[in-house]
C-alpha cells in the first residue's frame, strides 16, 4: 500500500515526477513492523534528521 505525506496547509495544484532513491520505505515497514507502529506523518528539517510521527494509541482502563 502506497502512503502519501502532505505538507500542512499546502494549497493549490501538485504534480508527481521527482524521484530520489532511498530506502525510507523499507524503514517505515521495519518500523512499523517490529513495534507495532502506524507512521502517519514524516517531519523533514531540512538536514540529515527525519522524524517519523506515529499514531497515538489510546491505552486502555482495563485491570489487568
Amino acid at each position: 500500500m502506497d502512503k502519501i505525506f502532505w505538507v500542512d496547509a499546502f494549497e493549490g495544484k501538485a504534480k508527481g515526477g521527482l524521484f530520489v532513491r532511498s530506502d525510507v520505505g523499507k524503514a517505515i515497514k521495519k518500523l512499523e513492523e517490529e513495534n507495532g507502529l502506524n507512521i502517519v506523518g514524516i517531519k523533514i528539517d531540512g538536514g540529515w534528521t527525519t522524524e517519523f510521527i506515529v499514531e497515538k494509541k489510546e491505552l486502555s482502563n482495563e485491570a489487568a
